[in-house]
């Protein structure tokens, strides 16, 4: 026997649509910082600390920054933050990444999705996090919610 899939409601269609404009800013800023933050590594001579295997070597990928030395780190958050308000990014407090709060503000979003959609799934927000699928649990549900008609 077909069953009907389960009615959405509005509490959770607005989680997507909250979810989906926290995806587009995130996609829309991240090529803009990303390139001055990897700009401004070369420039602030951000190196490996001494506890890595690469101590002293310039650090030339975004995800290693946080194994630079103190004192090149020091400079390029400084760079960092002229750089954020000079690309127009107003940030709350020094050492403030727009990219990361934008996507802190997607991951909230995501567990919002996955409240709202408990009633279907049985899965709440706080079982969704435990899970290193979280990500792939959100994209999930927000499909089926844009896929059922209104």
């Amino acid at each position: 026997m077909l069953r009907h899939p389960p009615t959405v409601t509005p509490e959770l269609r607005e989680a997507v649509a909250r979810l989906r404009a926290a995806q587009a800013y995130t996609a829309s800023i991240r090529p803009t910082i990303e390139a001055y933050q990897r700009e401004l590594m070369a420039v602030c001579g951000l190196t490996y600390d001494i506890e890595f295997d690469k101590a002293g070597q310039p650090i030339t990928e975004l995800r290693d920054s946080w194994k630079a030395d103190s004192e090149s780190h020091a400079r390029w958050c400084a760079a960092l933050d002229e750089a954020h308000k000079a690309h127009g990014f107003e940030v709350a407090e020094p050492g403030q990444c727009p990219l990361l709060v934008a996507e802190h503000e997607e991951i909230k979003a995501g567990k919002a999705v996955c409240a709202a959609a408990a009633y279907i799934s049985g899965v709440g927000a706080e079982h969704a996090t435990a899970s290193l699928r979280f990500r792939e649990y959100v994209e999930k549900a927000a499909r089926f919610v844009e896929a059922v008609q209104p």
